[in-house]
C-alpha cells in the first residue's frame, strides 16, 4: 500500500534561466522562437513521458491528463521563464486499477511488469453498507484487527466491529515523477530542442 503524502503536487522544469538570461538583446523574432521551442519541446517531452507511464501501469490517458497541467515558458524582460510540468499528487484509492475479489482477498493490476497485486483478506466495499461485491463497492479495504468501532444497524442497535482501512495505489505523481522519467524529459530536451529552435526561427523569420 502507497502511504499517503502530504505534498499536494509534483513537478519537473526545463530551467531556462541561465540559458537565455540576457534575451531583451536579442532580435524579436529570436526570442519569439526560443520561446515557442521550450514549450514545443516540452510539450512533446510531457506526451513521452504520458506514453511511458501507461505501458508501465493500469492508468488511463484520461486519468493522466486530468492531473498533470503544463505551465508554459514566457518571456518575462530580460529572461524566460522555466517550463513547468506539475503532476498532482493526490491519493488515489486501489479501486481505480480495475481490482477482482478472490478467496482470499482481493487482487488489482497496478504495474504492468508485476503483473495483479495481491490484497490478503482486502474485499471491495462502501463505509456505508460494508462489503456489497465485486463491482458495487466504491472502496478496496481492509479490515484493522487492532481497533475498533461503534456501529449501528438499520434499527438503530449498536455493535462492535473492525475499523476498516482504504486500501491506496500509487498517484499519478508518483507514477509520473520518478529518476527514469526526469533523465527522459532531460534527454528529449536536449536531442530535440534545437531543432524545434532552427523550425521556429524559419517560421516567425518569413
Amino acid at each position: 500500500m502507497a502511504p499517503p503524502t502530504r505534498l499536494k503536487s509534483m513537478s519537473m522544469k526545463f530551467d531556462t534561466t541561465d540559458l537565455f538570461s540576457e534575451i531583451d538583446s536579442y532580435p524579436r523574432v529570436t526570442q519569439r522562437a526560443i520561446v515557442s521551442a521550450v514549450n514545443v519541446a516540452g510539450r512533446r517531452a510531457n506526451k513521452e513521458i504520458k506514453q511511458k507511464v501507461k505501458t508501465e501501469y493500469n492508468v488511463t490517458a484520461g486519468a493522466l491528463s486530468r492531473n498533470i497541467k503544463l505551465i508554459p515558458a514566457r518571456l518575462r524582460g530580460s529572461y524566460v521563464t522555466s517550463f513547468f510540468i506539475i503532476v498532482k499528487n493526490t491519493r488515489r484509492g486501489l479501486i481505480k486499477y480495475t481490482p477482482t475479489e478472490t478467496s482470499t482477498g482481493v487482487t488489482a493490476p497496478v504495474e504492468r511488469a508485476r503483473g495483479r497485486r495481491n490484497i490478503r483478506g482486502g474485499f471491495i466495499g462502501n463505509y456505508k453498507k460494508g462489503k456489497t461485491g465485486p463491482g458495487q463497492g466504491d472502496f478496496v479495504m481492509v479490515r484493522t484487527r487492532r481497533h475498533h468501532v461503534v456501529r449501528f444497524t438499520p434499527k438503530g442497535r449498536y455493535y462492535i466491529a473492525e475499523q476498516r482501512r482504504t486500501v491506496y495505489g500509487p498517484t499519478i505523481a508518483q507514477m509520473y515523477i520518478t529518476r527514469p522519467h526526469i533523465d527522459l524529459f532531460d534527454k528529449i530536451m536536449e536531442r530535440d530542442f534545437e531543432d524545434i529552435l532552427n523550425e521556429k526561427f524559419n517560421q516567425f523569420a518569413k
